[in-house]
C-alpha cells in the first residue's frame, strides 16, 4: 500500500509588508482522496478476512463430516473382516444396512445450504436420503421411470 502523504497546516506571515514566511504547525492533515483510498483498501482487506474465516469454518465442517465418515467406514471394514473370517455374511449386511440408514436419516442442521453429512444441498426440513432422491429425480434422463 502506498503511504498517505501527510501535510502540516501553514500560516502565511507578512513581515515588513513584502516578505511572506511559512511556519508549519498544528496537526497532520491528509488529502480527502488519499484518506478515501486508504479507507477503501482497509475495508476490502477486512471483507476478505471475513470471507476467509467463513470459508475456513465451512472447510472445518466438511473435514469433521469426512472424519466421521472415515470412522464409520473403518468400523464397517472391521466388521467385514470379522464377518468374512467367521462366514457371517447375513450379520455383515445387516450391520452395513443399519449404518447406511442411520447416515441417510440425518438432516442438515448446520444452518448452511450445503449439508456437511452427504454433500447434497438441502435444508433441515429434508433428510439426506430425501435430498438424494430429489436430486436423482431432477438429474434422471428424460422418460426414465421413478
Amino acid at each position: 500500500m502506498n503511504e498517505v502523504h501527510r501535510y502540516k497546516v501553514v500560516t502565511m506571515l507578512s513581515a515588513a509588508g513584502a516578505t511572506i514566511g511559512y511556519d508549519p504547525h498544528g496537526p497532520d492533515i491528509v488529502m480527502a482522496s488519499a484518506f478515501d483510498e486508504a479507507t477503501r483498501l482497509f475495508l476490502d482487506a477486512a471483507e476478505r478476512c471475513v470471507a476467509s474465516e467463513r470459508r475456513e469454518k465451512e472447510l472445518q465442517q466438511r473435514l469433521t463430516a469426512a472424519d466421521e465418515l472415515a470412522d464409520t467406514m473403518g468400523g464397517l471394514l472391521r466388521l467385514a473382516r470379522g464377518a468374512i473370517g467367521e462366514n457371517q455374511w447375513t450379520l455383515l449386511t445387516k450391520d452395513i444396512d443399519t449404518m447406511l440408514s442411520q447416515d441417510a436419516g440425518r438432516t442438515n442442521n448446520s444452518r448452511n445450504a450445503h449439508c456437511p453429512h452427504d454433500g447434497i444441498c438441502h435444508t433441515s426440513q429434508e433428510t439426506c436420503a430425501e435430498a438424494q432422491a430429489r436430486i436423482a429425480s431432477l438429474t434422471a434422463p428424460a422418460g426414465a421411470g421413478p
